[in-house]
C-alpha cells in the first residue's frame, strides 16, 4: 500500500485529518488544510488517482485512498529535463554568438567563454540524467 494516503472528507464541525494527513502535513510542513488542498489539486492535474470509501465501522465515514500515478509522474519529470536540455542549448547558441561580437571588438571574452563552458558541462549532465532516466 505504498503511496496511498487516507483522507477524510470535510465534516460540518471542520476537516477531520487521519494520520496518514497529519504525517504529510509534518514531512512537508504544509498546514492541514494546506495538505487537502494540495492533495485535491494534484488529483485534479491528474498526478493522483483517487477513490472515495465508505467506511461503515464507527458510524458511517467517507473516505478518500489517494495513489500516485506514477507514470504521470515520469512522463512530467522527463518533459522538464528535455525543456531545460533546450533551454540551456539555446543559451550555448547566445554565448557563441556574444564570444564572435566580443571578438570582432577585439576583447577578451574570458568570461563568455567560463559561463560557455559551464553552460555545456551541464548540458552534458543533463543529457546524462535524461539517458538514465528514459531507462527506468
Amino acid at each position: 500500500m505504498d503511496g496511498i494516503l487516507e483522507g477524510v472528507r470535510p465534516k460540518p464541525g471542520g476537516i477531520s485529518m487521519t494520520s496518514e494527513h497529519i504525517r504529510i502535513v509534518n514531512i512537508t510542513f504544509v498546514g492541514k488544510k494546506d495538505a487537502q488542498e494540495i492533495l485535491h489539486k494534484l488529483w485534479k492535474d491528474e498526478y493522483l488517482d483517487m477513490e472515495k470509501v465508505v467506511s461503515h465501522a464507527a458510524g458511517q465515514k467517507e473516505l478518500f485512498l489517494w495513489k500516485v500515478k506514477k507514470v504521470a509522474h515520469w512522463e512530467h519529470i522527463l518533459n522538464d529535463k528535455y525543456h531545460a536540455a533546450l533551454n540551456l542549448s539555446q543559451k550555448i547558441a547566445y554565448n557563441i554568438e556574444q564570444e564572435h561580437e566580443v571578438l570582432q571588438r577585439r576583447e577578451k571574452p574570458e568570461q563568455l567563454k567560463n559561463s560557455r563552458m559551464i553552460l555545456e558541462l551541464s548540458l552534458l549532465k543533463l543529457d546524462d540524467a535524461l539517458l538514465l532516466f528514459h531507462d527506468l
